[in-house]
């Protein structure tokens, strides 16, 4: 979803970004660990923020994507 909202620079970062938190809270309420909650959130913060910087972003959401399978 990230690679087709291109659109303004952070709009597809805040529409993937506010998606991933409602996935990880759903992920809480069906009874993830505290620490799986915990490492799904710091991924999501790491791909908002740097996913918000033009060109960084756009690479880091091809390699992040690519290596965590």
């Amino acid at each position: 979803m990230d690679g087709t909202l291109v659109g303004p620079p952070v709009l597809g970062d805040a529409a993937t970004g506010i998606v991933s938190v409602y996935i990880v809270s759903r992920a809480r309420d069906c009874g993830a660990g505290k620490a799986f909650v915990a490492r799904m959130l710091g991924n999501v913060l790491l791909d908002t923020v740097v996913g918000s910087i033009p060109i960084l972003g756009s690479i880091s959401t091809c390699i992040l994507r690519q290596t965590t399978a």
